[in-house]
This record gives C-alpha cells, sequence and structure tokens, in this order.
C-alpha cells in the first residue's frame, strides 16, 4: 500500500468536535469531509453533474464503493489549552468585545501548532490518484479551512509542500493565477461553488506591499471593516441563502506567508443574487484588493 505523509500547521484557532462539542478533537471523517468539498469545487468546473459523482465515489467512496484513500491523523492530541487555561475561539470572526460576543464561543486548537497525517492508497494505485490527491490538498492549502466556522476566517491551515508564496501580494496572486491556468474548465452550469462560478480575491491593507503581522490582526480588520462594512452595505443583517440559512456564497479565509505576514483570501459565488452588489461595494473598501484570474 502506497502512502505519503503531509504536515497541517494550523494558522488560525481550529474548532473540530465530535458528539461532545466541548472536547475537541481532530477526526478523518470531518477532514475527509472538506477533502471532498474542494474536490468538487476544482473538479465540478471540468465534469457534468453525473462523472462528477462517480468520480468522487471512485476516489473518496460511497455507500457502494470503498474509498481509495485512507486517512490517519497522527499525533492528535493537540493543545487545547494556552497559558494553562482553555483555550477558545470567538465564533464572530474573534469579536470578544462585551456579553453579546463573548458569550458565543466554543474550545478549539490554537494556531501555530502542527499535527502529520497519513495518506494511504489502497490498491491498484496509480499516479491520477495521487495528483487528485495533491490536487485537493492545493485548494485546501491556499483558500480553505478544516473544522467548524472555516468559512469565516478559522480552521486556516498551511499544507508543507503545498502552498502558494509570495513577497507581497502581487507576487502571490501571480503565483496562484499560474497555478489555475491548468485547470480545464468546462461548464459555469452549476447550482453549487466551484471553480467556473466563484470569484478568488486576495486582500490586505492598504499600504502598498503590506500585510497583517498576525491572524488576530487580519480577522478584526477583515470582521470590522470588510464583513460588517459590507452587510450594512449591501442592506443585509446576514449572508446566506435560503430560510433555514444554507450554505454561505461569500468564504472569507486567512492565509500567511513563509514571512510570517498574513493576507485575506475571499470567495464569492457568481449566482449570488446580490453578487455585483457586493462586488461594487467590496472593491470601495479600504483594503488592497486583488483579482485572482481563473
Amino acid at each position: 500500500m502506497s502512502k505519503i505523509t503531509l504536515s497541517f500547521e494550523i494558522i488560525t484557532p481550529l474548532i473540530m468536535s465530535g458528539a461532545d462539542r466541548d472536547e475537541v478533537e481532530l477526526r478523518e471523517q470531518s477532514l475527509k469531509g472538506i477533502l471532498r468539498w474542494w474536490f468538487r469545487f476544482y473538479k465540478g468546473a471540468e465534469l457534468d453533474l453525473k462523472e462528477l459523482k462517480e468520480k468522487e465515489s471512485e476516489i473518496w467512496g460511497s455507500q457502494e464503493v470503498a474509498s481509495k484513500i485512507k486517512i490517519t491523523i497522527k499525533n492528535k492530541k493537540l493543545s487545547s489549552k494556552k497559558n494553562g487555561k482553555d483555550y477558545y475561539a470567538y465564533l464572530c470572526m474573534n469579536d470578544d468585545r462585551g456579553d453579546r460576543y463573548s458569550r458565543i464561543k466554543r474550545r478549539a486548537f490554537h494556531e501555530n501548532q502542527k499535527f502529520n497525517i497519513d495518506f494511504y492508497f489502497l490498491p491498484p494505485f496509480n499516479e491520477k490518484l495521487r495528483k487528485e490527491l495533491e490536487t485537493t490538498l492545493f485548494f485546501l492549502s491556499n483558500l480553505g479551512g478544516l473544522g467548524a466556522r472555516w468559512r469565516r476566517g478559522f480552521g486556516s491551515v498551511v499544507i508543507d509542500g503545498y502552498h502558494i508564496d509570495g513577497k507581497n501580494l502581487e507576487e502571490i496572486k501571480n503565483n496562484l493565477n499560474n497555478r489555475l491556468k491548468s485547470f480545464s474548465i468546462s461548464s459555469s452550469n452549476r447550482d453549487f461553488m466551484n471553480l467556473s462560478n466563484t470569484s478568488i480575491y486576495l486582500l490586505s491593507p492598504k499600504q502598498k506591499e503590506s500585510f497583517w503581522y498576525s491572524w488576530k490582526e487580519a480577522i478584526n480588520k477583515l470582521r470590522d471593516d470588510f464583513y460588517r462594512k459590507l452587510k450594512r452595505q449591501l442592506g443585509v443583517n446576514r449572508i446566506g441563502i435560503g430560510s433555514p440559512r444554507a450554505v454561505s456564497p461569500l468564504i472569507i479565509q486567512i492565509k500567511r506567508n513563509k514571512a510570517n505576514l498574513y493576507y485575506g483570501v475571499i470567495l464569492i459565488w457568481q449566482k449570488w443574487e446580490l453578487y455585483e452588489k457586493c462586488i461594487e461595494k467590496m472593491q470601495k473598501l479600504d483594503f488592497e484588493i486583488k483579482e485572482v484570474k481563473i
């Protein structure tokens, strides 16, 4: 059985648990769920729905077919304490100001911790299978996160060997552009977010060639000066689709370069009814904004 072992580093607090929400734990099932999501994100731009379901089942498994990739998280027992105290993530994008927000929290794994994952390829192994996994990990490392509230900045991870770097936002954008040119896009007729119908932006402070110096500074600025201002300008109390609330058409993540400097990643679903207005209002906010071309 072929195997690769990869190192993951937590960039922003990671909220993950089983049945007991007060007990944090890294879970293979949760990890496989987000890998499926990113697989559909890039593969959904290339295959029709029937082909996509067949390919996903073939690689990640279904009720009828076993997954070809087995995942084992090593060194699961990361610390959910910091300075001897239980560590909490404040779910309103790190807002712990006053009782209204500070009560909305969950225990989490704190930033700057690392864990390893073994990926086993069940026989018969082929290089196409490895490539599909590596592509999925590329999207997770550069655009996504793990666990609860990953669409609002939490659970960001950087995977060693799969993360795009750059000295400034323009360089990171160009490196991402060059990587995304290799993907095939044949259709945008999808009712879910995928590479063909999602706009991707990088955000940093307005000052030229500037980043944020910590994840807290990044998430606080993105919360107050991006997310909340954007909602006010759009005239909405929340950003979600349908009633009851469904998956958000707006994803906000935070990433870091090798110099330990932080920037924002924004994904916006183009089929959202407020998409055009959102793009217009976003461009007027006080951020350096770079669009990643697909």
